[in-house]
């Protein structure tokens, strides 16, 4: 005769069943832990899919996700409602599509994004960076995102390696390996435009370039606005070329302050800027306790006596960053010496001895 069948339908760890008898998708009981299925014979054919979804999502509507199906499932349903996300293991990306729309409003994310310190290796994206707009209050925090070897463009706005637009939070994010180009407006390793706050966020081994006059390139933001606050922020090993200004840190810098940030060992290239820390200033911006090594290059004999001013920090000359460290540290800056220069304080990879030696540097010894 015809019976009655229970089936668990999460056995074990994030797996999640589909089930089908004869053909027909069974919907799951409200427990969300097992699947009914009723009149059941002989001639039944019953059907159970396991999976691993990738995330989970509990009644507040919070994401956890560990792969990129699960990232990909937050970015298409979790993005719309503003859906907190938390990232548990490193994720590998070979497609995807900036969260956002451009300077719209309605694709705009004001969630919390936290990505508990992974790295999102990122090969292919469409449309600029891993977001294209932040809303107020809106946070992205403690992720890394390795291109690759990926030139991340937007035609049709500002283009940032976290964020093209950022009218919220972004702190401790790094980018690393790969290019920005600005095509139409600015373009900043960590984001385009930057009407908010950036705090301890770092651009390693990075092209960051213009293609035409009227963008200006910088290793951290692109053009700063109102309420901009850059702070403690780092460019390593990078490169920062334009055909007219571009800055170490920030490209056209016309509002707010950039405050204890440093670019270290890496080249500024342009035709008018001779700006190791700000490519263009105008508007109220300014600068507080920002220093530099490096090179400054430049595309026509005219300007090789462009004078220094206070918008190009202060130069490191001898290699030692132990100083500046403290001082940026002394001002909003969270930096440890990592092999002789400047880092995020968010763990080393060098050796015992060399962080001994980078210990004893930053306190005198």
């Amino acid at each position: 005769g015809a019976f009655t069948a229970t089936i668990v339908t999460r056995p074990t760890g994030h797996y999640e069943a589909t089930v089908k008898a004869d053909g027909t998708v069974i919907s799951p009981d409200s427990n969300g832990m097992t699947c009914t299925v009723a009149d059941v014979t002989g001639n039944t054919n019953l059907e159970v899919t396991f999976e691993d979804p990738g995330y989970t999502v509990d009644a507040s509507n919070k994401y956890t996700v560990w792969s990129a199906q699960g990232l990909q499932a937050w970015a298409n349903a979790g993005v719309k409602q503003n859906a907190d996300c938390t990232l548990t293991e490193d994720i590998t990306l070979t497609s995807w599509n900036a969260v956002g729309s451009g300077f719209g409003t309605t694709k705009t994310y004001a969630g919390t994004f936290d990505g508990g310190g992974n790295t999102i290796f990122l090969s292919n994206c469409n449309g600029g960076g891993l977001f294209s707009y932040i809303a107020n209050g809106g946070v992205v925090k403690n992720v890394t995102v390795d291109l690759q070897g990926t030139v991340l463009s937007n035609p049709s706005g500002p283009t940032g390696g976290i964020a093209n637009s950022n009218y919220g939070t972004i702190q401790n994010c790094t980018v690393k390996n790969g290019t920005i180009r600005a095509v139409n407006l600015s373009g900043g390793g960590i984001a385009g435009g930057n009407y908010s706050t950036v705090k301890d966020c770092a651009v390693i081994n990075c092209t960051i370039e213009s293609i035409n006059n009227s963008t200006y390139p910088g290793g951290i933001i692109g053009t700063t606005m109102e309420k901009s606050a850059v702070t403690g922020c780092c460019v390593i090993d990078s490169e920062v070329s334009a055909p007219n200004y571009a800055g170490g840190i920030v490209g056209n810098h016309r509002y707010g302050a950039v405050t204890s940030c440093c670019f270290a060992d890496g080249t500024v290239s342009c035709k008018n800027g001779k700006r190791s820390i700000v490519g263009y200033t105008s508007g109220t911006a300014q600068i507080f306790n920002c220093y530099w090594s490096g090179t400054l290059e430049f595309f026509d004999e005219e300007n090789t006596n462009y004078p220094v001013t206070e918008y190009d920090g202060i130069q490191v000359t001898d290699g030692d960053w132990s100083s500046a460290i403290s001082e940026m540290n002394s001002n909003g800056g969270n930096f440890i010496l990592d092999g002789g220069r400047p880092a995020l304080n968010a763990g080393t990879t060098n050796s015992p001895a060399q962080q001994l030696l980078d210990a004893a540097r930053l306190f005198g010894f």
